[in-house]
């Protein structure tokens, strides 16, 4: 068996949003922002033929796409760990990897509980950048720092998830 301890800290957080794919919607968004910019400048340039109201749409669409990526993007790991922590106070997080399955056993001051997986469960998996992660379908990510092991190893998790998850799991890198 491999059990691993964590405590989540602003470190994880970061190592999450570093996971994080840039999606359709990013390169949609910022190319509409770009292009409503460009009409902007554009107009001001050649303000006696444009009226203000074909510039104030152009304003609310930016605006709206900008808060948009925010909302997506620029939610900060600092703030998210916060609220982790506001939300479960001196959490600890214990996991268990076994042959057929894997546990998930939370406890903190505000709440407790276990769930458990079956490998074929999970989305994908890395490790990168001193930490495991792994995206569990419908549960989200999970990560797990290399030194948090308290029985077993890295290499032994490594070579696990290599049999359990195949091309899912990914290894190395900084």
């Amino acid at each position: 068996m491999i059990k691993a301890e964590v405590r989540f800290t602003e470190k994880h957080f970061n190592a999450l949003m570093k996971t994080q794919k840039i999606s359709w919607v990013t390169y949609f968004c910022g190319f509409f922002m770009f292009a409503i910019l460009a009409m902007l400048i554009v107009s001001d340039i050649y303000a006696d033929d444009f009226g203000w109201d074909s510039v104030k749409p152009m304003i609310i669409w930016a605006v709206f796409l900008m808060v948009i990526l925010w909302l997506k993007y620029m939610v900060s790991p600092k703030k998210q760990f916060m609220n982790y922590q506001k939300n479960f106070p001196n959490a600890v997080n214990t996991y268990c990897f076994g042959e057929e399955k894997f546990s998930l056993s939370s406890v903190s001051d505000s709440s407790s509980g276990t769930s458990e997986y079956v490998y074929e469960s999970v989305e994908s998996a890395e490790e990168k950048n001193g930490f495991f992660k792994i995206k569990i379908k419908g549960a989200g990510f999970t990560i797990i720092g290399l030194e948090e092991f308290t029985e077993g190893t890295p290499e032994e998790l490594r070579e696990l998830l290599k049999i359990k998850l195949g091309s899912k799991f990914k290894s190395g890198g900084k």
